[in-house]
């Protein structure tokens, strides 16, 4: 090979060199493509200095103070009395009030008369007993004779009497009799007329026997007085008329 071909060898030589240099460097322009090694620092930023912490304070604020409102009197509940239920008495049908009993005996003879010249006369003894009660007629009231205010009543009463009589013949005897004989005398009956003789004496008897009726009062007093406290009376007075 002659100089002249070195020498253009070596100048295309350099041509392409000086083209491919500035290839690279338009490509290093365009992409950032290097191959320089760029030192680099890396900086550690600090921790941040914590802030400190604060507790939270929470402050009640009261309520305002309410002021009760005045204290009303409440007014007083009126009590109604109710009135009393009046109590109805009619003691007028008790009737005859029987209080005291007594079974008593009287001794009775009855005769009956014969017939012509008193022939035949028939005699007996009979020895009867009988019931007597004693009290108090309620039918017998006056008009006034029950007074009532609320719960108090009043009683005026009739004396006690001698209300029943009777005989009790399955009791009574016959002692003695006598006569009979004369075949045209009729003596039937004559126990039963003894019999009426007797409740005759028994009555007389009873009558006039005081203590029977003050006895009859007392319990008649009692009894009633008894019968209007259960009715619902408080106070209760019973007397007796004036004879």
């Amino acid at each position: 090979m002659n100089n002249k071909q070195l020498f253009y060898l070596a100048l295309s030589s350099i041509v392409i060199i000086l083209i491919l240099s500035i290839l690279i460097f338009a490509l290093k322009g365009n992409f950032g493509i290097g191959y320089s090694v760029v030192e680099s620092t890396v900086h550690v930023e600090d921790w941040p200095t914590p802030k400190p912490t604060s507790t939270a304070t929470c402050t009640l604020t009261p309520f305002p103070t309410v002021t009760p409102p005045p204290t009303m009197t409440p007014i007083p509940t009126a009590t109604i009395t109710p009135l009393p239920t009046p109590i109805v008495v009619d003691i007028h049908e008790f009737g005859n009030l029987t209080t005291i009993e007594y079974k008593t005996q009287v001794m009775v003879e009855r005769v009956r008369q014969g017939g012509f010249l008193n022939i035949g006369e028939k005699r007996i003894f009979l020895l009867a007993v009988g019931m007597v009660e004693a009290g108090i007629d309620m039918s017998n009231l006056d008009d006034d004779a029950i007074q009532v205010n609320g719960t108090s009543v009043s009683l005026v009463l009739p004396h006690a009497t001698i209300t029943r009589v009777e005989s009790l013949p399955d009791e009574s005897r016959v002692y003695d009799a006598s006569g009979g004989w004369w075949p045209f005398a009729n003596y039937d009956g004559l126990e039963l007329e003894a019999l009426d003789q007797a409740r005759t004496q028994m009555r007389d008897w009873a009558v006039t026997e005081t203590n029977i009726l003050a006895t009859a009062e007392q319990v008649a007093t009692a009894q009633l007085r008894d019968f209007l406290y259960q009715l619902g009376f408080q106070k209760v007075d019973i007397t007796y008329k004036t004879n």
